[in-house]
């Protein structure tokens, strides 16, 4: 679907065709733990670029009508029961809706857009109630994925720790933890861990401070704990990609830049605080790789054109 997809992002199918070879070529011959299905990532980058198509074609028109937006709101809030993180990304294409577009309307056809995702969200919110006795979004185990990213053995990744022997404080690792879990339930242990984690962070501010610069490092640079030789795929991703966005970016409207942008800027932010892995990236890679092959296209667009003018 790259091909489509990248030509409705103001790249062109071409662009679109190298991405899809490339990222195919990739995940064959790349590392197979890297590439394993994880837990839908990359269900979660079609779902991503589904959205964003539908959102560029509101600004583009420069409206949407009410039962477009509240399927739009529906599809979203069937999307977040994929990946809850994908929540950054719609709050952030809600925003540039409401800046960009000058319909009067826009303010209650984003309403209608939120109120769709409620009512998707709402039978699996009655149902998180009934079984735990406590509202909260999609999932709850985020005090216990804080756990894990900050303490006295935490590093900024999984491999690293897994490489020191570090003993996971998790009810998936550890079966007094799980017993613990089932005593006090999900929800008041997941805040406990979450406290535990705040309280590390608050006596650790620079050294936390680190390990976030250092999840950033291996989101966009690549695994800075091995050797150079060993990461180059991921900072040659990251280059070329924005090699294509300074040469795409100038030929494509205002809307098209933000369907790249926003997802680049806001998807990584909560994989910038737990402990980093990977498969993380999927979700996004579909973009880099749009943007690299737009550089690819270009240049191999000006070849040709020398040639034919030689």
């Amino acid at each position: 679907m790259l091909p489509w997809f990248s030509k409705r992002l103001g790249t062109g199918r071409g662009a679109g065709v190298i991405a899809g070879l490339v990222g195919a070529i990739g995940g064959l011959v790349g590392d197979i733990w890297d590439k394993l299905p994880g837990h839908g990532e990359y269900l979660t980058g079609l779902v991503m670029g589904l959205v964003l198509v539908a959102f560029l074609r509101r600004w583009r028109e420069g409206s949407g009508g009410w039962s477009d937006s509240l399927l739009l709101g529906l599809a979203i809030g069937m999307a977040f029961h994929v990946q809850p993180a994908l929540l950054p990304v719609i709050l952030g294409c809600m925003l540039f809706e409401l800046w960009w577009l000058k319909n009067p309307r826009k303010w209650a056809l984003v309403g209608v857009i939120a109120l769709g995702i409620l009512l998707a969200c709402l039978p699996w919110g009655w149902r998180n109630y009934k079984t735990f006795n406590a509202v909260f979004f999609i999932r709850s185990n985020l005090g216990g994925e804080l756990r894990v990213a900050y303490n006295d053995a935490t590093a900024a990744t999984f491999e690293e720790m897994d490489a020191m022997g570090a003993h996971y404080i998790h009810p998936g690792a550890v079966s007094s933890e799980a017993r613990k879990l089932i005593e006090v339930g999900e929800v008041q242990y997941m805040r406990q861990a979450g406290g535990e984690a705040l309280a590390w962070i608050s006596a650790h501010p620079v050294e936390s401070l680190r390990i976030i610069v250092l999840r950033f490092a291996n989101l966009w640079i690549g695994p800075v704990y091995k050797p150079v030789e060993e990461m180059l795929d991921v900072p040659a991703l990251t280059v070329l990609a924005i090699v294509g966005a300074w040469r795409s970016f100038p030929r494509i409207t205002v809307p098209q830049r933000a369907a790249f942008l926003i997802p680049l800027a806001t998807y990584p932010l909560i994989y910038y605080i737990v402990a980093y892995m990977p498969r993380y990236r999927i979700p996004i890679d579909w973009i880099l790789y749009i943007l690299a092959g737009a550089a690819a296209w270009q240049l191999i667009g000006g070849s040709l054109r020398t040639g034919r003018a030689a």
